[in-house]
């Protein structure tokens, strides 16, 4: 079960790019999550929310989302198999395949060949579960250390403040999660995307995985599907407010 992203015509032409966040920026710029060359420094933002799939402009021109215009700025919805066109030279298309929901890569392990340890065939199934472990853990320390005490370069009593709001809160969605409860799960994902990218200044990031745990916690709790429907009214007001006054102050 997978979703991508593939160059169909381009300089990159051919290539594919798996999705794995609810908000990937596509551009030229390397600091974006695919890096296509031939199209502005950061030219679309596509977002995942409530099962569907949009594209938000963020070039100065218009560009074609399924052979409709896209304004600059402007969002619409994007299906399996749909195309967005880049000036005359780039065309992308959404390919999904069973789930459309970001996931892993299956083949996002550390590879261990690269730093001369072993090859692929060396490494057993042990071996390559230990190494994702391992490379999740040391991925996760530092936004870790944060969310549970604050900014440690940050004398400011309300950023650890916040910080110990988002260990509390995480604890109860984490145990809610662990009854293999997919949505508290899913809005502990948005808020700690969110939280990590406000840490690295990536206010654009964040805003956004704020607004999608926003929508989560302000969707009605008796609809199927709805992420905060496992949770009580107190920890949703709770989710909600912090949601409120972080998007308040990175606006």
């Amino acid at each position: 079960m997978s979703a991508k992203i593939v160059v169909q015509r381009g300089k990159n032409s051919g290539e594919e790019y798996w999705i794995e966040d609810e908000v990937s920026r596509i551009g030229s710029r390397p600091d974006c999550t695919f890096v296509v060359r031939g199209i502005p420094g950061h030219c679309l933002t596509l977002l995942y929310r409530a099962g569907q799939y949009s594209i938000v402009n963020r070039s100065d021109q218009a560009i074609d989302v399924a052979g409709e215009p896209l304004l600059p700025m402007a969002t619409m919805p994007i299906h399996d198999g749909e195309y967005v066109s880049i000036g005359r030279e780039t065309v992308l298309r959404l390919d999904v395949d069973g789930d459309p929901a970001p996931s892993h890569h299956p083949h996002s392990v550390v590879d261990a060949d690269e730093n001369g340890l072993l090859g692929p065939d060396d490494a057993g199934p042990d071996t390559k579960q230990k190494l994702r472990r391992y490379a999740l853990f040391a991925a996760a320390l530092p936004a870790a250390i944060y969310l549970l005490f604050g900014n440690p370069f940050d004398g400011e009593k309300s950023d650890s403040a916040t910080g110990r709001e988002f260990h509390q809160l995480l604890e109860h969605l984490q145990s809610n999660a662990a009854d293999n409860r997919d949505g508290p799960a899913r809005l502990a994902r948005a808020l700690q995307r969110a939280r990590v990218s406000e840490i690295r200044g990536d206010e654009e990031r964040a805003l956004a995985y704020y607004e999608i745990a926003k929508d989560m916690v302000t969707e009605d709790p008796h609809k199927p599907g709805c992420a905060a429907r496992n949770l009580t009214a107190p920890i949703r007001t709770r989710t909600y407010e912090l949601v409120k006054n972080r998007l308040g102050a990175l606006d």
